[in-house]
């Protein structure tokens, strides 16, 4: 890895699927313990992820790491003793609209909202992932346009197995300024508000903690993580991150499989 002229960062912001855990989903000994040593020097540390709360709360406490969760791609705040500081969620009618647009392309479309997932699953669906249950019982989309109206919805995915239907539907969203639209897998393209995205987290996380966007070292391997690799002062690939993220970048490192994580953030901490 080259020599890093990037002084020490504030504010440490990684993404988690494909960044921070390993193939195996587990965060790796390195990983931990350079987390670890950064906290203990006074940085801050935080995640930024497509998940909800629970499942990174989870994954925080078994790293035995205190820390903020940017969640929902942006979309949520939580601090670290999981006090929401911070949502930002679709206005009604873009939900209706985005819940319009996705039956219409026939791919499946998942709501999120802070306690739930409301799930659409079309008769004609090629492909349903493994976590959703019972999904014929799922091709009414009733519930998805109650939910619109009776709760706040922070983000709205498609996913499925005909991937040009997804990259159209997502095409149709950006050209409507409908949402904030990115793949953050193979199969599944998830929006948020407009304006909303990881970087607009850790702007806004900035902000709460009185910090500037310049000290920050964040890392990430997916399309969702190019505006805040892009906007901070440190933006790290992973070099098992796809093209145009190594572009956004200023620097690659080594692959989730290999802890590139914690070799880079122990070169930032000399």
């Amino acid at each position: 890895m080259p020599k890093m002229t990037f002084s020490k960062p504030r504010l440490i912001c990684t993404d988690l699927d494909r960044t921070l855990l390993d193939p195996k989903g587990q965060v790796s000994a390195a990983n931990r313990a350079a987390l670890q040593a950064a906290t203990t020097r006074g940085v801050v540390f935080a995640v930024a992820s497509g998940r909800r709360l629970p499942s990174i709360e989870v994954l925080m406490a078994g790293m035995g790491i205190s820390g903020y969760k940017i969640f929902f791609n942006g979309a949520c705040i939580a601090d670290p003793n999981g006090k929401l500081i911070h949502r930002q969620a679709l206005a009604p009618s873009r939900v209706r609209k985005l819940i319009d647009l996705g039956a219409a392309a026939g791919v499946n479309v998942t709501l999120s909202t802070m306690t739930a997932n409301v799930d659409y699953i079309p008769q004609t669906a090629q492909w349903v992932p493994t976590y959703i249950e019972a999904p014929a019982t799922k091709s009414d989309l009733a519930p998805l346009y109650q939910a619109a109206e009776a709760t706040e919805v922070f983000k709205v995915s498609y996913y499925g197995a005909d991937l040009a239907a997804l990259g159209a539907a997502l095409a149709t969203v950006r050209a409507r300024h409908l949402a904030t639209g990115c793949w953050t897998d193979t199969r599944y393209v998830e929006m948020t508000a407009p304006g909303v995205d990881k970087f607009s987290g850790i702007r806004w996380l900035c902000g709460h903690l009185g910090l500037a966007v310049s000290q920050v070292a964040a890392f990430g391997d997916y399309d969702n993580d190019i505006s805040m690799l892009a906007g901070v002062g440190c933006g790290v690939a992973m070099s098992n991150a796809l093209p145009q993220v190594k572009q956004a970048a200023a620097l690659v490192v080594d692959n989730h499989a290999s802890s590139g994580v914690a070799k880079a953030l122990l070169a930032m901490l000399k």
